[in-house]
């Protein structure tokens, strides 16, 4: 499913806190009857999340780096380092990812598992 340049504009603009009374309002009543709309505002959020852990993962290496020493012993330290950074990091994302679908609700899950004995 593609998100519309516009309508990532506009929840740019809802989490910036930068739309009107009016517009807000709008926008809170299109999230509660529009299904499409209310799944492509959630994966925009865990996208942005993702994004936002990627990056603070990255600024964690930088640091990292600069932190170490070069020596041949501290090189290794620092490597497995970056490699748990980034590896939280794709964990997270992942997270994020996977659950970026809808949501079910448990009334869903037991009613579609559920058949009473004949009687």
């Amino acid at each position: 499913m593609e998100v519309s340049e516009e309508d990532i504009k506009i929840f740019d603009r809802y989490v910036a806190g930068q739309l009107s009374e009016a517009e807000e309002l709008t926008f809170e009543n299109k999230l509660r009857s529009d299904k499409t709309f209310k799944v492509n505002y959630d994966q925009y959020l865990n996208s942005t999340a993702a994004i936002k852990t990627i990056h603070f993962s990255n600024e964690i290496s930088a640091v990292l780096e600069e932190e170490i020493s070069h020596d041949r012993k501290t090189i290794n330290l620092r490597q497995v380092t970056i490699g748990i950074a980034a590896s939280v990091a794709l964990i997270i994302a992942s997270y994020f990812v996977m659950n970026s679908g809808e949501s079910v609700s448990n009334q869903e899950i037991f009613y579609s598992y559920y058949a009473a004995y004949p009687a």
